[in-house]
């Protein structure tokens, strides 16, 4: 009899070392993953960045380039047409015009910024979430052996009650 319930009390053990075994594994995993696809995400999101970044300068070469044609023409009407006394005209819309192409890159520039500011708040998420998923694991890991110790102890306890005879007189 002694044997079978030491049998039952060993089983219990091995049963409850698999299932520690395999909740640890799970919870490693998981926060494995979750590193992973932050590392990939944060990649991707550097990248956007970087496109964004070249994406804004190209924007505001073509708005500077296209004020610089349209000044240039307007001289070269004026220039043109011999009539001299036109250009006071240009000049007295010229900084108009120089003041909307800064307005306009002025936003070119605001607008990248807040893209940045954006992809950095999502590389922050990512990067809390990895740390959660890491105090998921531990957690995880500390009930998984939590748990293998109650199995433990209530094997032992079954043991003791009854895999052992009686003993007489005592």
């Amino acid at each position: 009899m002694c044997i079978s319930m030491a049998l039952i009390a060993g089983a219990t053990l091995l049963a409850g070392a698999a299932t520690a075994y395999s909740k640890i594994s799970t919870a490693q995993a998981n926060a494995g993953l979750a590193k992973y696809e932050n590392a990939v995400r944060t990649k991707q999101l550097n990248e956007r960045r970087d496109m964004e970044q070249l994406s804004a300068i190209e924007t505001e070469n073509q708005r500077t380039a296209e004020f610089q044609r349209a000044r240039s023409t307007a001289f070269a009407a004026i220039g043109a047409s011999g009539i001299g006394e036109n250009i006071s005209f240009i000049q007295g819309i010229d900084p108009e015009q120089q003041k909307a192409l800064l307005r306009d890159v002025r936003n070119v520039r605001l607008n990248l910024t807040s893209t940045e500011s954006g992809i950095r708040d999502e590389i922050q998420v990512g990067a809390y979430g990895v740390r959660v998923a890491k105090a998921n694991a531990t957690n995880a890991t500390i009930g998984a052996l939590a748990d293998f110790a109650q199995t433990a102890m209530s094997a032992v306890s079954f043991y003791k009650t009854y895999g052992t005879p009686a003993r007489a007189g005592g």
